[in-house]
């Protein structure tokens, strides 16, 4: 700030410096309790004064009547910014009340009365934003359309093949690589290679973490029948390292300290592990895959049929689902589209039929019937989000606080100083009550999955598209400002102060 002091000895102040003197000492009281000038220094520049001309006049006038309008802008963002705190006070109630058992249909319909949502808008926003997997559908709809058992012995190899997909889907990998020969060709051999380190490592992980290159690795996960921690004991095994037994965390860090020695990454290392493993015999003497294996045996206990005849069983049933899918996609009944489902920090790109497909799709096949019996479910989630984002409005609001901000810019370089603080406190702890909000949203959403995948008794299950039922502050899609910043704007343009 300039020296006030000094600045009050001049014989000629002008009227925008006499204003812009006052705001600061203003702004400087607000932030301190206490201003700098005294009381007859203010009288001074102010009702002490007498302008020389009619322009003098003007100016003092124009600068003081900016000086007006951010003091009543300062008192609306208040007023505003409380308002809108309030409103999403509020709405962790509605999220609260949400309850999932088995009268779901009918609690929905007391928590927001039709008048507010119509069941209408509800539901086009349920069928939008719901999909069913489309891998994990071909899935649980050939194991449903194999003989009892058949699925039995299923079960047996993997307990949870009913519903994930992950166990088989390797299996059917490898066969495919091999394509049924216990030899493999050095292009398919690389294929099979990257395949098996993409479900062993994961840079979200690392970043997660914050860490370094073995901070993406997951020992405890699996390809098929093979763990990751042995494609990692037999890289020590190969290369001659010593580790403490059972202790992963021990072994990656020596992985570590290997790939800096050798000035090599962890990924080459263990791909070229699996490159030697490969032609050692993985697959064909040691974690032999079902199509190759003629016993009975499992962690489980025994199958009836070999596990060849259960896997050969598996894939004829595949093709046909595959190819019954395919034919409703290209007649149309179907429509498949790429989403990007958010997982662990970054997106995933997976591939979903659609939930307007499904909703219209005229067939009387059970997904297609268990999807549409399953939106009701849905509907109260959909219902609270409809209402708070029409009436309690919290990205309009938030971006008519964001606006009040900018606003306060334009004032802060008008009077040479930093008067954004204020409105910046009131944007911070907004935006700290839409996450706490997104919180409860998400809360809400756990409850939910849970009863899907638990009580929800149906052999298929929707999916929802949760980013889409949380309160994203960032992009300007569908925000508006309130009317009052517009009005703010009419007044900076009157004065010039604004183009």
């Amino acid at each position: 700030m300039k020296n006030l002091a000094n600045l009050l000895r001049k014989a000629d102040i002008s009227p925008r410096e006499r204003i812009v003197t006052l705001v600061k000492n203003d702004v400087y009281k607000e932030k301190n309790g206490k201003g700098i000038l005294t009381d007859s220094e203010i009288y001074s520049l102010s009702k002490g004064w007498k302008p020389k001309n009619s322009y003098e006049v003007d100016e003092y006038n124009k600068y003081y009547e900016a000086s007006r309008l951010e003091a009543t802008m300062k008192l609306d963002a208040q007023m505003f910014a409380y308002r809108s705190e309030n409103l999403l006070l509020r709405s962790h109630l509605l999220f609260s009340h949400i309850k999932y058992t088995a009268t779901i249909v009918e609690q929905s319909l007391g928590i927001i009365l039709d008048k507010h949502i119509q069941r209408e808008e509800v539901m086009d926003f349920v069928v939008k934003n719901t999909y069913m997997d489309y891998k994990n559908l071909i899935h649980v709809v050939t194991f449903n359309n194999l003989p009892k058992d058949i699925r039995d012995d299923l079960l047996i190899l993997d307990d949870c093949v009913a519903h994930d997909n992950k166990y088989l889907e390797d299996e059917v990998f490898i066969y495919e690589v091999f394509k049924n020969s216990k030899t493999i060709s050095a292009e398919n051999k690389e294929v099979l290679i990257n395949h098996i380190y993409s479900c062993m490592y994961h840079d979200r992980f690392r970043k997660i973490k914050n860490g370094s290159e073995k901070d993406g690795f997951l020992p405890s996960c699996f390809f098929a029948e093979l763990p990751a921690e042995e494609i990692l004991q037999k890289w020590a095994e190969y290369a001659h390292v010593f580790f403490e037994e059972n202790d992963t965390n021990h072994l990656l860090d020596k992985l570590e300290e290997y790939a800096k020695e050798t000035n090599q990454t962890t990924e080459f290392i263990i791909k070229n592990t699996l490159s030697k493993w490969i032609d050692d015999g993985l697959f064909i003497s040691e974690h032999i895959p079902l199509f190759f294996s003629s016993y009975h045996n499992t962690w489980n206990g025994n199958t009836k049929l070999t596990h060849k005849k259960i896997f050969t069983k598996w894939y004829e049933e595949l093709q046909k689902t595959k190819n019954r899918i395919e034919k409703m996609l290209s007649d149309g009944e179907l429509v498949i589209e790429q989403y990007n489902k958010y997982l662990l920090g970054s997106d995933e790109k997976i591939q979903i039929l659609t939930g307007k497909s499904l909703y219209m799709c005229k067939r009387d096949i059970d997904f297609v019937k268990e999807y549409k019996e399953q939106l009701a479910i849905v509907l109260p989630l959909a219902r609270a989000y409809l209402f708070i984002k029409k009436y309690n409005k919290p990205l309009d609001n938030h971006e008519t606080l964001k606006s009040f901000y900018e606003l306060s810019k334009i004032f802060s370089d008008l009077f040479d100083v930093d008067m954004t603080d204020i409105y910046s406190n009131f944007l911070n702890s907004f935006e700290r009550e839409i996450t706490l909000l997104n919180q409860s949203v998400a809360i809400s959403l756990d409850y939910f999955n849970e009863f899907l995948y638990t009580k929800n008794n149906r052999k298929y299950t929707l999916a929802i598209k949760e980013d889409n039922f949380l309160f994203t502050i960032e992009g300007t899609a569908d925000k508006v400002a309130d009317i009052i910043i517009e009005n703010y704007k009419q007044e900076l343009r009157k004065m010039r102060f604004m183009v």
